[in-house]
């Protein structure tokens, strides 16, 4: 599997065991993803976008769905992933805290 995030596209992953490679994932993002990193088993993604905002997704659909991936022609149709988590920007692009977003990380209270 190879991952891409080309500008304006959000996250892409390709099978490239087979050629012609082909989009067996996909998931567009609110801004540009500038980090991505594979879990050691190669089933799940983290990624880190420009507006500071982290987010964790599976490839597993049929952990979550039961979908198919083959349309009634029989042609590949990409899936989208299914996100796990994420996490908003604590600090804005001017190095700003945001206070609620800090405090909620920071909550420590039964």
């Amino acid at each position: 599997m190879l991952a891409i995030c080309p500008v304006g596209k959000g996250i892409q992953i390709y099978d490239i065991r087979h050629l012609p490679p082909s989009v067996v994932r996909e998931e567009p993002t609110k801004s540009q993803v500038i980090a991505l990193a594979w879990s050691d088993d190669s089933t799940q993604v983290a990624t880190l976008e420009e507006n500071g905002t982290a987010s964790y997704y599976s490839l597993r659909i049929d952990r979550f769905e039961d979908k198919g991936v083959v349309d009634k022609y029989g042609v590949f149709k990409p899936q989208k992933l299914h996100l796990i988590s994420t996490f908003d920007p604590v600090i804005d692009k001017k190095g700003k805290v945001n206070a609620g977003e800090l405090e909620a990380l920071l909550d420590v209270s039964a």
